[in-house]
């Protein structure tokens, strides 16, 4: 496989869409980890977390996500969260599809986290 092919890869792993983009991919086999880092392209529109208003991002920062592992390797976001200038509501964060309450991410990490507590109190039991 391409490297080029390794962003693609993982976007459609994540179920990424549009505006978001994966920029690069770190893979460490030595802490055995893989982040991702996700941008989005300059230009892009937001929908405002209160009215739905289609916005443009006003700044950024770095913000650090734990997703599910692949292959057995801790998965990380990294991310350029935006936040939006919205004329009706003013500066304000926006909403994450991977970080939503129900996002397949969210539940899915969740099981994890609730399956690996039963596995450890069983353990700790026997």
């Amino acid at each position: 496989m391409r490297m080029d092919a390794l962003p693609l890869l993982f976007s459609k792993a994540i179920r990424l869409e549009s505006p978001w983009e994966i920029k690069r991919v770190v893979f460490s086999e030595q802490e055995g980890r893989v982040e991702l880092f996700i941008d989005f392209p300059i230009g892009s529109f937001f929908s405002c977390p209160k009215c739905k208003e289609l916005s443009g991002a006003y700044d950024t920062t770095e913000r650090r996500w734990r997703h599910l592992s692949f292959f057995e390797y801790a998965c990380y976001l990294v991310v350029k969260v935006p936040r939006i200038h919205c004329r009706q509501d003013g500066i304000l964060k926006i909403e994450f599809p991977w970080a939503r309450d129900d996002s397949d991410s969210t539940f899915l990490f969740a099981s994890l986290c609730e399956v690996g507590q039963r596995t450890r109190h069983e353990v700790a039991i026997s």
